[in-house]
């Protein structure tokens, strides 16, 4: 029996590699027609992905450099994304993506026309986005003298903040898909109740994560761990980052002590502490070092 489940498995195989050897060239035909229809909505799309991965890059170093860095390298940034922004916009004008941001609907999406539906809302999140790193951009250029680690706070919380929004706002594009010429049918209707209760969950617990970070914001809170009280210092207070005395000393979940500046930098990094590789957390994993998140929110 073993045998010829083996070779019933390898025939089906064979037969499986043959009929795709045998429809790759009409596949090739259909991703060329495709990419044919949709050049302008694929180009669009990699050339805002690899802007936003090159600014993240950029401004990863500029914030690395603290006092060191240089001003015109940001504003060069910050003229790239509002530029972009505004391009888009103005490339995709018939489109009406700017009527996303304030959580309507171009036009009533027919319900086969789910690839232009989840290219609206991937196209709106990249600019939220881009908008998102010209605020942090423009927080660093304000904020010139600021410590760092308020800094990072800011940051930490502007991306939080945006994390809200950005997941709210594909919910017109598919409750409008999903009910599209068929709100009277059962089924459709059921999934669209569920969808709305899963999403505004979701949306619901990042509010929550948002608000808890404002308060630390305000209440001049570490990103990670605790301050470190008069009794937690012991006689060595070298810190074992930057070998230096310890500044603004924070103390982590495994009782080690680095300074603030210097265990942010290194936790953005890894996610360990240095000394003992314990894993550190501070809560849902948002950038605290400028950049913002690569991944799009399609649902």
């Amino acid at each position: 029996m073993g045998p010829g489940l083996d070779r019933d498995g390898t025939s089906g195989m064979a037969s499986f590699t043959r009929w795709i050897e045998q429809n790759i060239p009409y596949l090739v035909l259909l991703a060329i027609v495709f990419i044919y229809e949709h050049w302008t909505g694929i180009l669009a799309f990699a050339w805002l992905t690899s802007g936003l991965h090159v600014a993240n890059t950029r401004m990863r170093e500029q914030i690395a450099l603290k006092e060191k860095r240089v001003t015109g390298v940001l504003l060069g940034v910050l003229c790239w994304l509002l530029a972009t922004v505004t391009a888009t916009l103005q490339l995709f004008e018939s489109e009406r993506l700017w009527v996303q941001f304030i959580f309507l609907t171009p036009s009533q999406p027919e319900p086969h026309r789910i690839l232009l539906v989840v290219w609206r809302i991937v196209i709106a999140d990249l600019l939220v986005r881009y908008v998102s790193m010209a605020a942090k951009v423009s927080l660093t250029l304000c904020l010139c003298s600021t410590p760092p680690r308020r800094l990072r706070q800011l940051f930490r919380l502007t991306e939080m903040t945006t994390a809200v929004y950005r997941s709210a706002l594909p919910m017109p594009q598919w409750y409008s898909w999903l009910l599209a010429e068929r709100s009277t049918h059962i089924f459709f209707s059921l999934v669209t109740g569920l969808y709305l209760t899963f999403k505004l969950a979701a949306v619901v617990d990042q509010l929550r994560a948002a608000v808890a970070t404002c308060r630390s914001t305000m209440l001049h809170q570490p990103l990670y761990g605790r301050y470190a009280s008069a009794d937690d210092l012991t006689d060595d207070t070298t810190c074992s980052i930057c070998h230096d005395d310890v500044s603004n000393p924070v103390i982590l979940s495994c009782k080690h002590i680095f300074c603030e500046d210097c265990v942010c930098e290194w936790l953005e990094r890894e996610r360990t502490c240095p000394l003992c590789r314990a894993v550190v957390s501070s809560g849902q994993n948002y950038q605290s070092d400028g950049r913002t998140a690569l991944m799009c929110q399609v649902f």
